[in-house]
């Protein structure tokens, strides 16, 4: 199974920006690949805080789930972030108790479908939601 590895990063104008990550000279980019009858390259600057590893998960609507999303599990209704916490991608409830639970798990129901989780933001444009 191929992984697909794909970076998320936001521009100081708001507007977000995916594909492959790119840090050197103290500068955070994020690197698209255009292909109109020929490659082309596109470099955008973006702020480092920003910058998150899609987990190769979707949520229930198939919207990619990235680092920094706010999500809700459908089953707990206990909303939290995504992490990469211990070599994983963690869903985690109140970083001030630490409750984590692999992504791919439900915190109270053991294993889940891939399509349990519902996105409702995320911490750079949605802070008010924690």
């Amino acid at each position: 199974m191929k992984r697909e590895i794909l970076f998320r990063g936001q521009r100081k104008n708001k507007e977000w920006m995916y594909g492959d990550l790119l840090e050197y000279n103290g500068k955070t980019q994020i690197i698209q690949h255009h292909f109109d009858g020929k490659w082309s390259i596109e470099r955008n600057d973006v702020v480092p805080e920003t910058v998150g590893q899609f987990t190769g998960l979707t949520d229930k609507n198939g919207v990619k789930i990235f680092e920094g999303d706010i999500v809700i599990p459908c089953l707990t209704k206990q909303k939290g972030t995504v992490i990469f916490k211990k070599g994983m991608f963690c869903f985690e409830v109140n970083k001030f108790h630490s409750k984590l639970a692999p992504l791919y798990q439900s915190l109270l129901t053991g294993e889940r479908a891939v399509n349990e989780y519902e996105i409702i933001g995320n911490i750079h444009d949605n802070p008010e939601l924690l």
